[in-house]
């Protein structure tokens, strides 16, 4: 036998057998953060406070002496895990919900071709290259538009209707639907589910028996204070414990992207197990995990200081561009969440297509203007851009100087050129 398939054999042969066993016992060297929350849900799996998710409110955390492992001992260690990894892991173990999926195929990569999960489009980008390119898990898109068709209803709203021709369209086409992925607050539209819509779409995969994935990477980042963000780990009652998965991440919150910090939470005890053998591969140094403990414990510093000033600044730029796209004419869409701005600029494109929404996306390029064009959202509406708005305001100034340019279709002036 070559040594490469006698390494493989043994690699896949480990794993299999780590994947198979069901243990309460976290692997202190995958870097796993277990807590339970209570019974009633009064607090979520993050400590943020529910039901509306205004403070954080994170458990007592302890390290280790040598600081390679970390536990928030809030509460009960129990069969409830908060793993650190990197997310794109969740999605591999979730698309294979039965036991013989665990045997890895001889390229060592989790291989589901025909297997998929929904995901409401327009949606982040990156999710692709988690999923499809490096799990090959396929994204069936749920497509949602920009027309309101009555009073109760809003631009590129969701609704279960859409998810139901959504999975009958991919079932038709023999493509086998094992999850749904939901951004709570949305990605690129800036869009917060009310508890009743997250308990319709839960209910939706559980008739399904689909496992649903929510990332609420921007749970702190809601601004508005009438919107009143709810964490689907508030609800009274969640439909279908077992295949519900939430992840959060200290990138967008925090600004702190470059840590490589996330979080998952779930019930399933198979899922926990499974990612936490992964996680080997995708861990955090011990010197991470101990300033992001140092970090979260400081509830009153978080609470009182960073997230009211975040909040504050978030709220006035949005002011500010959105002051300024309705000075120009232009429509968008936003709900006091996240960092951007989902802005219509059809009435710009000579055509209705994605060649034309490529060349203003260029124009704006050319003009020191960095904005995000639908397509790369998945969009199937060609026009719409993502404008993202959190940075200082006299950037911000300069920014909707030149986007006001590119759209009266001005040429740049030369103070933006450099001084001789």
């Amino acid at each position: 036998m070559h040594p490469l398939q006698s390494w493989r054999s043994t690699f896949t042969s480990a794993l299999e057998r780590t994947l198979g066993v069901i243990s309460s016992t976290p692997v202190s060297t995958a870097g796993v953060f277990c807590m339970t929350p209570p019974p009633h849900r009064a607090v979520s799996a993050f400590g943020f406070s529910a039901p509306s998710g205004g403070a954080f409110t994170p458990p007592e955390a302890a390290h280790s002496v040598s600081g390679q492992f970390c536990v928030l001992s809030g509460f009960p260690i129990c069969h409830t895990q908060i793993i650190t990894l990197q997310l794109r892991l969740l999605f591999q173990v979730c698309a294979c919900s039965n036991p013989a999926c665990r045997v890895l195929p001889r390229d060592l990569s989790f291989s589901f071709l025909v297997e998929a999960f929904l995901i409401p489009a327009p949606y982040y980008g990156a999710i692709t290259q988690h999923v499809y390119l490096y799990g090959n898990v396929r994204l069936v898109c749920v497509y949602l538009d920009s027309e309101v068709t009555g009073l109760e209803t809003r631009p590129f709203q969701l609704t279960v209707e859409k998810l139901e021709m959504a999975l009958e369209g991919a079932n038709s086409e023999g493509v086998k639907v094992k999850g749904l992925i939901l951004i709570n607050p949305q990605n690129p539209l800036g869009d917060v589910y009310s508890p009743g819509e997250l308990q319709e779409y839960l209910k939706f995969a559980k008739r399904h028996e689909l496992h649903v994935m929510v990332d609420e990477v921007y749970m702190l980042s809601v601004f508005e204070e009438s919107v009143g963000y709810h964490s689907v780990l508030s609800l009274e009652r969640l439909p279908d414990p077992q295949r519900t998965h939430v992840m959060w991440a200290t990138s967008k919150d925090f600004g702190m992207s470059g840590l490589r910090f996330g979080t998952l939470y779930t019930e399933n005890q198979d899922v926990a197990t499974a990612v936490s053998s992964l996680c080997r591969y995708h861990g955090l140094s011990g010197l991470v995990q101990y300033q992001m403990a140092q970090l979260l414990r400081d509830r009153d510093w978080i609470n009182q200081v960073y997230l009211p000033e975040n909040h504050a600044r978030l709220k006035a730029a949005h002011t500010y561009v959105s002051e300024e796209l309705r000075a120009l004419g232009i429509p968008f869409v936003s709900r006091g969440a996240g960092f951007f701005i989902w802005v219509d600029l059809r009435k710009y494109l000579p055509a209705a297509t994605f060649e034309e929404e490529m060349l203003l996306w260029r124009r704006f390029l050319d003009n020191k203007v960095l904005l995000s064009l639908g397509q790369a959202f998945e969009c199937k509406e060609p026009g719409w851009f993502r404008l993202v708005f959190s940075d200082k305001t006299h950037r911000l100034r300069l920014g909707m100087q030149r986007v006001r340019r590119v759209l009266e279709g001005k040429s740049q002036v030369a103070e933006d050129a450099p001084s001789c």
